[in-house]
Parts: C-alpha cells; sequence; structure tokens
C-alpha cells in the first residue's frame, strides 16, 4: 500500500480502533479488522501517518495502542529513535 493510496477512512479506521481499546492490539488482529491493510508493511505505513499528525500511539512487543500517558509515550519515542 502506497502513502499516496491511503484512504482516509482507513486512518480513520484505525485511530478509532485504537481509542476504543486500553489494552494493546496485536498487529495480526488490526490486520483482520481492517480490510484494506493487507500486511505488516502497510499496518506500519498507517501507524507512521498516524503519529506524524499527532496521535499518540505506542508499540511494544504486546502490540499497539492509543496512549495518554506521558511515559510511556516517551518510551516508544525512544525506541524509535535507537533503531
Amino acid at each position: 500500500m502506497k502513502m499516496k493510496k491511503l484512504k482516509q477512512e482507513t486512518l480513520r479506521d484505525l485511530k478509532r480502533l485504537l481509542k476504543k481499546r486500553e489494552d494493546f492490539i496485536k498487529s495480526d488482529v488490526i490486520i483482520a479488522t481492517i480490510p484494506e491493510l493487507k500486511s505488516g508493511g502497510d499496518l506500519r505505513e498507517v501507524i507512521n501517518e498516524l503519529r506524524i499528525s499527532g496521535c499518540p500511539i505506542i508499540s511494544s512487543s504486546k502490540g499497539y495502542k492509543w496512549s495518554n500517558n506521558e511515559e510511556e509515550i516517551m518510551t516508544t519515542i525512544c525506541h524509535l529513535h535507537s533503531r
């Protein structure tokens, strides 16, 4: 999935899914829930686009989640910068 082909509804659907859950969601569950996402690469592109737009999406080995916890957000930022 190329970034220019991302449908706004895909971004909206992922944002809505993450915001309604308090726990982490595994990649395969997200991909199974949002039909436009065909692979982990597609999911990472969408996650990146949402993060760039300011969405506080954190990640770990447990999956992805929406967070308003500054410490969790900083942990994800540090992890991403270390790659």
